[in-house]
């Protein structure tokens, strides 16, 4: 049985992409039953957003892409490698 992770609430201060209010800096988002919806014009960092849960899900590795290696487990955690972008992505979008 595959367990997937359920986010309850994600936080992201000190990040300039996200200043928030002065009195509450960043993102502070308590999510809710059901489905949360993400929407808003180019530009104001839904995908930023997105790769930080990504890559606080997977951490900095990249899965395997080829057809072969395509499953779960073992075989797919041997084929792992590190993410190239680590390093600047996110640092990129200030």
């Amino acid at each position: 049985m595959n367990r997937f992770p359920v986010l309850e609430r994600i936080r992201i201060t000190n990040y300039r992409l996200y200043p928030g209010e002065p009195d509450a800096p960043g993102i502070d988002f308590q999510f809710q039953q059901g489905v949360s919806l993400l929407a808003g014009i180019n530009g104001l960092g839904k995908t930023t957003l997105i790769d930080m849960i990504y890559r606080l899900i997977l951490g900095p590795w990249e899965l395997p892409k080829d057809a072969g290696s395509a499953k779960f487990g073992a075989a797919a955690r041997d084929n792992v490698s590190a993410w190239q972008g680590k390093t600047t992505f996110f640092t990129q979008r200030r």
